[in-house]
């Protein structure tokens, strides 16, 4: 599953504030984010922050009207590249470049996550999920029900065995009866086909 990475707000960016105010969507107030930019106003906001009115209706947020929504101009991605950013994980002191950014927050020791154990679903820091995967008590405890439950399947499946052993041999057991109740069958039949004959 690919990490969603939070919208970042304009106080995190780092540079020049008239450059900054060219890049963060004046609706959310965050950088933008698959900018679409109308063609009567010029003016740029998230694909996110745009409703789904102003496709059908083809306007835009500052009323212009048979507008087209259009691909960002490449000058925003010149203006993105003088741009740096401060984690927004608290105590992260780390500012990145706009590029660097998306790995960053992946891997920031910072960054706060959830232990997957839907037991303990306990919220830390990168740093401390490492250790806390080997020390997690939930995780403990449900690994020796894991182990309990396994030795249980393996119970049932050597008893499982045990009686298909059982069963095979019951078949075995029942096949050599059924030729033995057919060959005395016929040794009666033949016997009274031969009496048969002397009568």
């Amino acid at each position: 599953m690919e990490l969603h990475i939070p919208p970042i707000p304009q106080e995190r960016l780092v540079g020049d504030k008239n450059l900054i105010k060219k890049i963060v969507c004046p609706l959310c107030t965050c950088i933008f984010k698959q900018p679409l930019m109308c063609n009567k106003c010029m003016n740029m906001w998230c694909l996110s922050c745009l409703k789904d009115d102003y496709f059908v209706e083809q306007s835009c947020p500052r009323k212009c009207e048979n507008v087209q929504l259009l691909q960002s101009p490449p000058l925003l991605n010149d203006i993105l590249s003088l741009i740096n950013i401060q984690c927004i994980n608290k105590l992260c002191p780390e500012v990145k470049t706009v590029e660097e950014y998306s790995q960053h927050y992946l891997d920031c020791p910072f960054r706060l996550v959830l232990c997957p154990v839907d037991e303990c679903m306990k919220e830390m820091t990168n740093k401390e999920f490492i250790q806390h995967q080997t020390q997690c008590p939930t995780r403990e405890i449900l690994l020796k029900q894991y182990q309990k439950l396994n030795k249980q399947s393996e119970s049932i499946e050597r008893k499982i065995k045990e009686k298909e052993s059982e069963l095979v041999a019951f078949e075995t057991q029942n096949k050599m009866l059924m030729t033995e109740i057919q060959d005395k069958e016929r040794s009666i039949n033949n016997l009274l086909q031969v009496h048969s004959s002397h009568t």
